[in-house]
């Protein structure tokens, strides 16, 4: 469900420390790109995404939300869902179009991330421009988590 690259691990490794790179400390990194990626989305009318076809050399990391997420996923999905209404240019009063595109991203089942495989696809997508957003501004991964946040909100700023 949720992908990341194998730059984006790679990259975010490299400030890992002794602990290396785990599962939950890859969904930050995946949650904050993802932040990025959607907000510059927003504010830039989906420019960048467009340039990203496929994101390279990906694997899935996790099929669900992770505990830490599960209470905010709902803001989470919000976010993702306004900005591909924008992206798509869906008028909210053609009901039938809007209906069609839920069906396409949502899922109904009994599933912990309630997003289609094309969701969970299209998310990532957003992850991935974010992650390539960083990477442009940080150059190079800080050697801390505190000093990589530090450099983060500076640029999550930018976008809010």
């Amino acid at each position: 469900m949720f992908k990341i690259s194998k730059s984006a691990t790679d990259w975010f490794g490299e400030g890992a420390g002794k602990e290396g790179l785990t599962s939950a400390r890859i969904m930050d990194y995946y949650y904050l790109s993802a932040l990025v990626g959607l907000l510059t989305s927003l504010k830039e009318n989906n420019k960048q995404l467009k340039e990203i076809k496929d994101i390279p050399e990906t694997r899935d990391f996790m099929d669900e939300w992770p505990g830490e997420y599960r209470a905010k996923k709902y803001n989470i999905i919000g976010l993702f869902v306004e900005t591909e209404l924008q992206r798509l240019v869906i008028d909210r009063e053609d009901k039938d179009r809007v209906k069609e595109f839920f069906k396409k991203i949502l899922s109904a089942e009994d599933s912990n991330a309630h997003l289609t495989q094309y969701g969970g696809d299209k998310l990532s997508s957003y992850s991935y421009l974010g992650f390539l957003i960083i990477c442009d501004e940080m150059k190079k991964m800080p050697q801390t988590y505190e000093l990589f946040l530090d450099k983060y909100f500076k640029i999550l700023s930018k976008f809010i």
